[in-house]
C-alpha cells in the first residue's frame, strides 16, 4: 500500500539489522510484552516467521512502514 508519505510492505531480509536493533533495546520493551527485549537469535525466528507467512496468510498481519 503506498500513499503520498508513507509506502507499507512486506517485511524482507534486508529489514533484519534494523529489526534487531529496535527489538533488543530496553527501552522498547520497557512497558510492552513480554516486557524484555528479545535476543538475536527470537528476532532472526520471527523475521523469518513474518517473511514465509507471506501477504496471503494474514492481510492484518506484520508490516513494514517506509
Amino acid at each position: 500500500m503506498k500513499t503520498p508519505r508513507t509506502t507499507l510492505r512486506r517485511p524482507q531480509a534486508t529489514d533484519a539489522e534494523f529489526l534487531l536493533e529496535m527489538e533488543t533495546d530496553p527501552e522498547v520493551y520497557r512497558y510492552l510484552p513480554p516486557g524484555r527485549p528479545f535476543t538475536r537469535e527470537q528476532v532472526e525466528t520471527r523475521l523469518a516467521k513474518f517473511m514465509a507467512e507471506g501477504p496471503g496468510h494474514d492481510p492484518l498481519g506484520f508490516w513494514v512502514a517506509a
